[in-house]
Order: structure tokens, then sequence, then C-alpha cells
């Protein structure tokens, strides 16, 4: 705990609890006492406070016309307590999806040491090869559209359990999806809070990491 606070990045906007990581990171000694604490109740008692269940939505620009709701990607600003404990629960994880070889070895996009750029130059390797020895080469392209706003948490659920992640991660990561809320923040104008019902938090550390696993699948 006191390690990712230290490493914290003090001009990174903090969540809906308005604690500043500047705060957290000059104080780091004192404040991973307790949030050390904390983060063990969490875990052991799967259970989530509800500040760390309520995130603050800025919708950032893609392109295209402004005034349309569609062409702005949602990120998702959630505490930064809870982000040190997603580290945590995300390397647990990782580590139990490497091990047990659960993720597609051609899978390259939120992944450690690998990169879109790799997986494109073995792509290119690939077709070169197939092309060289007279073979066909056929490509298929999906584009799927909000795609980290449509996962069923039940059925992420069900997934991990069937993938053997321990079940203390699970019941954790279930308390942390349950009655998730979140608002809307444009140039400090707030909306009303609403439940989330569906869904991996955009920005969030555990939530690239939560796709993969429900798309695993597909692969």
């Amino acid at each position: 705990v006191l390690c990712f606070l230290l490493q914290l990045k003090v001009h990174k906007s903090g969540g809906p609890d308005n604690i500043p990581n500047a705060f957290l990171k000059r104080y780091a000694e004192w404040v991973s006492k307790y949030l050390t604490l904390i983060s063990k109740a969490s875990l052991s008692q799967s259970s989530v406070p509800p500040d760390w269940r309520c995130a603050k939505v800025v919708p950032i620009f893609k392109a295209g016309n402004k005034s349309s709701p569609t062409n702005y990607r949602p990120i998702s600003l959630t505490s930064t307590s809870c982000k040190i404990m997603e580290h945590i629960v995300s390397k647990s994880l990782y580590d139990h999806l490497e091990n047990n070889n659960l993720l597609y070895k051609n899978q390259y996009g939120f992944r450690r040491k690998l990169s879109t750029i790799t997986q494109l130059s073995e792509c290119i390797h690939d077709f070169c090869k197939s092309i060289d020895v007279g073979g066909q080469t056929d490509a298929i392209f999906l584009d799927m559209s909000k795609v980290f706003d449509r996962v069923p948490h039940k059925h992420l659920i069900k997934k991990l359990q069937l993938i053997g992640v321990s079940t203390e991660l699970v019941n954790w990561i279930s308390a942390y999806f349950k009655e998730r809320r979140q608002f809307v923040e444009i140039k400090s104008t707030a909306s009303s809070v609403l439940p989330v019902s569906s869904g991996v938090p955009q920005g969030s550390v555990l939530g690239p990491l939560l796709f993969l696993i429900y798309i695993s699948d597909i692969a």
C-alpha cells in the first residue's frame, strides 16, 4: 500500500470523495497504516465502502459533433483509496490468469509487457508467411460499441467462478459491483446520482482486466 501511495501522480484528478492525490502521497507513511487495515478488512469481509462504489464520470470528447453525447468517452473517476485496493486485487487476479494460461495467447491489449504494436507486427509476419507459400489470408474486423458499459455483472461473476478464481476474490469483486452509483460532472456542474446495473468502470484499475476475462471466449 505504501509503495502505491508513493507512486501516485499528484496532477491526476481524484474521485468523488475529493481526497487529493497530493495529500495521500505527502502523508503516505501515516495513511498507509490505516489504508492497509481497511484493505485487509475489505477483502476478508467481502465488503466495499460505499464511497469506493461511486464514480464521478467525466465525458472526454473524441471527434465529430460536440453536441452529440455519443461522441464522448465516459471516464470514471473513482476513489484513489479504492484504486489502491484494485491494484492489489488485480495483481492476484492477473497472476492466476497467467499461471493457468487462461488468457488467449494473441490477446495483447491491457496485458503486462505486451502492446498492440507488437500484435500488429506479428499479424504482418503471419500474413507475409501465408502469402509466401501461396496461402489464402482472410481477416475479420469487429468494432464492438460501448463494450465496457455492457458487461453483465452476474455473468462476469459466474465466469470468474468457472475459471477457478478464489472465493475470496470473487466475493470481493461481487461486492465491488453491488449497488454501484455514478454521476456526471461537466465544468463543476454535477448531475444527480444514479445506480449502475452493468458494465465495468472505464478509467478504473480493475475494469480492463475484468473485461478481458469476460470476452476471452470470443478468442
